[in-house]
């Protein structure tokens, strides 16, 4: 979920926000594109600001997450694992194995046998060291993700 269907999970309704285990949820700001005279671009970045403002308050009454942290969150794309939108207040559960594929498809005899680790994007930095934003992704069956305190 991206964007505006980030937005629309986090504002779902308690206790029945969901995830799979190997989706991404992304959080940002408000886009526009504004155009034309003077005066219509300067209507219509007040009317943005006014619907980040407005949309960035649900979202902190949505996730728990103070308002100040939600404005430095999404003032950039942040992309997040299952388990750190869980973390974050974003989603109530992460569905997996047997569980999902029933939920999804019904009762079937093809369940997956094995879990695919993430693939680490991107190769190594110039100075032999990785990217911390080219980290494998912490996966909800592995390892518990460091949030922030």
């Amino acid at each position: 979920a991206a964007s505006m269907g980030a937005f629309l999970l986090c504002t779902g309704a308690k206790g029945k926000r969901y995830s799979m285990p190997n989706a991404r949820i992304m959080i940002h700001q408000p886009l526009g594109g504004a155009s034309g005279q003077a005066v219509d671009i300067e209507i219509q970045a007040k009317e943005i600001m006014y619907h980040k403002a407005n949309l960035n308050r649900i979202m902190s009454d949505a996730t728990g997450q103070p308002i100040e942290t939600i404005e430095e969150d999404t003032d950039r794309d942040r992309y997040m694992s299952p388990l750190e939108a869980k973390n974050y207040g974003l989603i109530d559960h992460i569905v997996g194995g047997e569980e999902a594929v029933f939920k999804i498809v019904g009762n079937t005899k093809n369940f997956p046998k094995t879990r695919r680790e993430y693939i680490a994007w991107g190769d190594e930095d110039n100075d032999g060291s990785r990217s911390e934003r080219f980290l494998r992704p912490a996966e909800p069956y592995t390892q518990p993700v460091k949030t922030k305190e």
